[in-house]
């Protein structure tokens, strides 16, 4: 069994970090101090007791408020169960959700729960994976808790039916979609199908598309050497000029520019 959780540390580092890129989902508990967090243009203020959850869909940034910041940090695999509701915390953005969960109240349970998970990342021991993912589940069923919804009460026809589209969109985002093709596919109307994703996942079937697209680009740009004009084919966008349009009012970086800064 393979940990989902990448890595997990808990830090007093208050130098200001260089720029870097992670393909993954992020969960910070902050234990003292406060932090402004901008997340997609959304800035809000974040201190001790907050739980901050970041998909890897979700561009941010951080800056630094007070004289001390120490938090734990952990960051999650992309390829997480979504048939386990718990997991849907990362990816589904309801009308009520906040990346930011206050906790303060439970402070002692969530730090006892983010001492274990960064003692068991860092240990030798036997099944030393399997517990780590017990410990990740137990975390976010609490943080569930503090939900001002809950993550299970949708109908479950219709949500299976949106998870098979995202794990579609994720898996095939190279292909062209049209709506019409996917509301027969999964036999409801386009407004059914349009409403049930947005209600779901917080954002339009083609905004979440470009999501998976750009994350594979951005993993491209970083982390290899392939030539944009191939990233541009192999992520399904039209052409160079709408790929470039499109990162750059997303990312405030143009293509090259995000490679010369995270390669």
């Amino acid at each position: 069994m393979n940990s989902y959780i990448k890595s997990a540390v808990y830090s007093e580092n208050i130098k200001k970090q260089s720029s870097h890129y992670h393909d993954c989902h992020q969960i910070i508990y902050i234990k003292e101090g406060a932090i402004e967090l901008d997340i997609n243009g959304n800035i809000e203020t974040a201190s001790a007791g907050d739980i901050i959850i970041i998909s890897r869909f979700e561009n941010h940034s951080i800056k630094i408020l007070s004289s001390t910041y120490k938090r734990y940090v952990l960051r999650v695999a992309v390829n997480l169960p979504e048939s386990d509701s718990v997991f849907s915390i990362f990816t589904n953005r309801p009308q009520k959700f906040n990346n930011i969960i206050p906790v303060l109240k439970n402070s002692n349970e969530f730090e006892y729960i983010f001492e274990r998970i960064v003692d068991e990342f860092h240990s030798n021991n036997s099944l030393t994976e399997r517990l780590q993912n017990l410990l990740l589940n137990e975390l976010l069923i609490y943080v569930s808790r503090f939900l001002p919804y809950e993550i299970s009460n949708y109908d479950f026809k219709g949500l299976n039916m949106i998870l098979c589209l995202k794990s579609e969109l994720e898996n095939y985002y190279f292909k062209e979609f049209s709506l019409d093709d996917l509301a027969q596919k999964y036999n409801v109307s386009v407004s059914t199908l349009t409403h049930n994703f947005k209600k779901i996942v917080g954002t339009s079937i083609f905004d979440y598309l470009l999501s998976c697209r750009m994350a594979v680009a951005k993993n491209y740009l970083s982390k290899s050497k392939v030539p944009i004009g191939e990233i541009v084919e192999k992520c399904g966008f039209t052409d160079n000029s709408n790929f470039s349009r499109s990162f750059k009012k997303i990312n405030n970086l143009t293509p090259l520019e995000f490679r010369r800064k995270y390669k």
